[in-house]
């Protein structure tokens, strides 16, 4: 387990899910908000700074490539 790569945080603005597929949406100036959890959308979501370790890995919703 100690042996385990660490796993990286995003630091582009975008949209990632994180390991339960929930939404959230990272900003230009390092803030992030929780946008839908459990399947709902919430309306302002958590206002923190940089995404939490504890719910990586995170993966990027890339949304130019479902419209292909």
């Amino acid at each position: 387990y100690a042996l385990r790569p660490k796993p990286k945080m995003p630091t582009e603005p975008g949209l990632y899910f994180d390991n339960a597929k929930d939404v959230w949406t990272m900003h230009c100036d390092g803030t992030c908000n929780l946008l839908r959890r459990n399947g709902l959308y919430i309306e302002c979501g958590y206002g923190r700074t940089g995404l939490d370790p504890k719910y990586a890995p995170y993966s990027r919703i890339d949304l130019e490539a479902d419209h292909e």
